[in-house]
This record gives C-alpha cells, structure tokens and sequence, in this order.
C-alpha cells in the first residue's frame, strides 16, 4: 500500500467524498495507491463502511455475481467461502479494505450530506451535512467534490397505503427488523425481486404462513453456490497469477452475456437462456407456473439466481398471489378481490429508486440551477461517462447516470470510474492553485446521445419490459448499453477537448495530454508494426 503525499499537496485542493459503500471506499484507497493523494474527507450517513452490504442485512442476504471479481482488483481475496458469498462475508471484506488503508482516521461516520452549492467567485464547493442523531447542520469546503452514494440507497417506500394504521411490524427488506418476531407468525411479503427470493427460504420455516403478494414475473436461474475447499483456497493464495487469471476468465465469461441484451442479434441466446430457465422454474407447483414465468423476454429485467426459492414453493405454509393489495389495516391487508388476510409482520421487498441517483440532495451548479431540476428539465438523469454534469464544475460521481449492468460486477464499474476521474483530478491535484474542470455541454450531449441511441438497440427500453426507461420520455438513464469492456477502452484516457479547464491544473492537464496522446499512439504503431511483421513472416 502507498500512502505517502505527492511532492506538491497543497491544503485548498482537499477532496470531499460522500458515501462509504464500494465506490467510496475504491476511491478512497485509489488516491492513495495512485496518487499518493490523502487531503480527502469521506462522510458517510450510517455508522460503518459498506453501504447496501452495511445496510441491507435480512435473511439469506447474498451477492449474485461470482466473489472473486466482485471484489476490488487491487485487494483481491483468496478465501472467499462460497463462489457466490454472503453479505456478512462481503461486508467484512469491505471493513478489512478500509482498515488496510487507514480510511478510518479519514472518515466521519452519522453524516448524512443533504446539499452542496458551487461558489463560482471561490472556486469550491460547500457541502452541507446533517448529524444523523443530533439533526445539527454543518458545512465544510472543498475544491473536488465525489458523489459515491450508489443506486441502491433509497429505498422505495410502502407501495400500499395504510402502513402508518398497522399495529404489527413493517418494513422494509433493506431495513430488516431483527427484532420483529417472525416464530408462527403470519407474515405478508409484498414483492419478488432479488432481496424476497433471498429471505423467504430462510424465513418460510419459522412462520406460521407466509403470503406473497407480487407485481410482476422474473427470470429464475438456477444457482450452483459451491463451497470452496481449503485446497482451492491454498491455490489462490499461492500460485502465482492464478487468482488474476481467474478473475480475467470470470470477467471475459461475464461479459460474453451482453451480446444478449442486443435486441435482433441476441435473440438465439435470450431464447436458449429462456428455455433453460423455463425447464428449472417449472420445478415449481404447476399452479404458480402462471404467476412464474415472464411475459417478456429474459434480460429485459435483472435475472435472480437462485437460493431455494423455487423448491420452498412447494410448502404448504407459502401462498404466491398476483391479486394486488390495495389496503393496509391495524392487523391485516386487503387485496383487490375484497379477500382480507391476517398479519402479523409486513415485508416489502419492493426494491430502490434507481433512477433518482444524487435526487435526494440538493446540489446548485454554477448557475444556480439545482441538479434534479437540470435533469427534469432534459427527461431524466445523465452524465458524461457517468462521473461528470456540465455546469457542476469540480464534481464528479462514481457510478452515476448510465453505469449499471444487468450481468456484471459493479466493482469493476466502479473501479473504472475511480480510475477515470483520478485521470482528470492528477493535473490539478498537483497545481498549487488547484484550477477548474467542467465538462462541455457538447461533450455531455454527445456522450449521452451516443449511449442512448445504443440503447434502442438494446432491449431494455422495449413495450411493457421497459422498467429503466422513463415511460413519459423513453429516456434510459440506468443501464449502460455496451460490453463492460467498451466502458473501460471509453474511459481509458480523458478526451480534454470535452472539457473546459482553467488554471495551472488546467495547463498541466493539457501538457499531460499532448505527452500521453503522444506516447500512445506511439506504442500501438510499433506494436501495430510489430504484428503486421510477425504475420508477414507466417503467411509469406
């Protein structure tokens, strides 16, 4: 680890991170690894490091992407247990990470940020923090200013009115109350995306019944979730490269699943996905078959792998209905069809406000204008690369608008956004009076067209499967439409004439620049030689 401060660190050019998840902890760790960089503040709202792993800690809680790449690169874990890991194991991952690089001593816990304005005359940004036990509102400036709060922080609220009128307990799956009794209990589940799969296996013993009310169908993989041996173990601890070599085959593996996602050209492996899909959830009682099996085609939601799901459907305690509740009363739930059913604990699993991304602070850019205003105004979320909004100068996000996967690891997404804004900040870290970058308005818009207009070729966007698409302005601002692979070759070098720079750092970013572009293209010609040599002397 390097944690030593680069040569020229000056105090004014202090960098404020919000959020103390993944992103923020990747990006904490990164300053450090790649820049010597350490004059930053990390302020998170909950009381530890992890975000959804910290907070989301209900019953069977897993990851569904394999361990060993949902992982950071730069911290690669041999023992991992399971090949699909659980959230208590993910979150000790996590803290280890934190503590390695002494990100503690740097972060203030019980912070909730609430808002940030740009002050054009100063050049720096004031963020405003709320003390999550006291309400005490303070302010702290800084020149760079990183959004790390990530789409799954703001959990829809209770679909079904009433919930203030119930005298048992409700909540959320995200805010699992450990203390509910659940032993012979009825228990009324409300939604059967990932988070419900998970915990209704584990719970389903304990209750007395469980009645599951749910609003849509999804795909179902099966989930081969081996354990690892101590042998394997030993191997990834000990052979040389073998656990990059393993995460290179996982990641190649992973991505070859996107050609699916392409409307014409994928439709042979949606189809063939489907039908193995098909033959696992029909293991199911045939009387929830209906309720099962999507009426859209597999990739246009996020798949669930499965954790049991499909063979507790075979209790007799668990009922699945698709019949809508549309009240809550002090001690049981009213569905459509006027039947009324006992409740002692209430669950709604009824997933996050993913589209809203930085809505729920008040951020002003250097207009005035705030931020959710800006993107009302244009029909939704968007982002340059997903990390920069023109007219919000010096304020970058990790895994923004248009950066989500429906078959990838979000560490990597993240991690390629750490590594593209350090690119950016470098320049100016290193100036004595810091400078400005903004990204264009040009250079936003064409990123953004270009994302969009891919994604019409992609099936995310389509009839009554389009759920990451704003249904008024068919605007996509969720999933980026391209191999992950293409996002980390997008955003291997910045493009400086899609920016607008001011400063010494600016000037340095443009030095930097010419030297890089130059040094690139000098490499691939002399490879690019070098190829076309070796073939020449094959063919010929």
């Amino acid at each position: 680890m390097q944690n030593n401060s680069p040569s020229h660190q000056y105090d004014d050019n202090n960098i404020i991170i919000i959020g103390a998840g993944a992103s923020g902890i990747a990006m904490g760790c990164q300053l450090q690894r790649k820049l010597g960089f350490n004059n930053f503040e990390i302020y998170e709202k909950d009381e530890d490091y992890g975000g959804t792993w910290y907070v989301n800690t209900y019953p069977g809680c897993g990851c569904d992407i394999p361990s060993h790449f949902y992982s950071f690169s730069f911290e690669t874990n041999p023992d991992w247990t399971y090949a699909y890991s659980f959230q208590p194991e993910i979150l000790a991952y996590m803290k280890n990470v934190s503590k390695k690089y002494d990100l503690p001593a740097r972060t203030r816990f019980g912070m909730e940020c609430v808002g940030a304005e740009w002050d054009k005359d100063q050049e720096k940004w004031t963020a405003a923090f709320k003390n999550v036990k006291t309400g005490e509102i303070s302010k702290k400036e800084c020149k760079f200013l990183v959004f790390c709060s990530g789409p799954l922080s703001v959990p829809n609220p209770c679909p079904v009115p009433g919930a203030e009128n119930f005298k048992g307990e409700i909540f959320h799956s995200q805010q699992w109350n450990h203390k509910a009794e659940i032993e012979n209990k009825d228990v009324i589940v409300m939604g059967n995306g990932c988070s419900a799969t998970q915990f209704i296996p584990e719970i389903l013993p304990k209750v007395k019944s469980l009645k599951q009310f749910i609003r849509s169908q999804h795909w179902i993989l099966p989930r081969d979730n081996t354990k690892f041996t101590e042998r394997w173990k030993w191997m990834m601890r000990n052979v040389p490269g073998l656990i990059y070599f393993y995460r290179y085959f996982l990641a190649v593996f992973l991505d070859i699943f996107f050609f699916m996602f392409r409307t014409k050209s994928g439709k042979s492996m949606r189809d063939a996905l489907s039908k193995k899909c098909l033959k696992f959830m029909k293991k199911a009682p045939e009387k929830y078959h209906h309720l099962l099996v999507p009426n859209f085609e597999i990739g246009a939601k996020r798949r669930i792998r499965d954790s049991g799901y499909i063979e507790c459907l075979e209790n007799p305690k668990i009922l699945l209905t698709d019949d809508p509740l549309v009240q809550i009363k002090e001690h049981s739930v009213v569905a459509k069809s006027g039947e009324e059913h006992h409740a002692d604990v209430i669950v709604y699993a009824t997933g996050f406000q993913i589209r809203q991304f930085l809505g729920q602070f008040t951020i002003k850019g250097k207009s005035g204008e705030q931020l959710g205003a800006r993107w009302k105004r244009q029909g939704g979320a968007r982002a340059y690369k997903g990390v920069m909004v023109a007219d919000f100068p010096n304020m970058f996000t990790v895994i923004g608008p248009n950066t989500a996967s429906g078959h990838f690891s979000i560490i990597f997404m993240a991690e390629c956004n750490v590594e593209f804004i350090l690119k950016i900040l470098k320049p100016f870290l290193k100036a004595k009076n810091g400078g400005v970058v903004e990204v264009t308005e040009e250079g936003e818009k064409e990123d953004v067209d270009w994302v969009q207009g891919q994604l019409k070729e992609c099936i995310w966007n389509e009839g009554e499967a389009g759920w990451y698409a704003d249904k008024d302005t068919k605007h996509n601002p969720t999933i980026y439409p391209h191999y992950q692979m293409n996002y980390w070759w997008r955003t291997l070098t910045p493009k400086w004439t899609d920016f607008r720079l001011s400063g010494e750092g600016g000037k340095n970013a443009l030095k930097r620049d010419w030297k890089g572009n130059f040094l690139f293209f000098l490499v691939v010609n002399c490879l690019i030689i070098l190829i076309g040599m070796i073939l020449k002397k094959i063919l010929f």
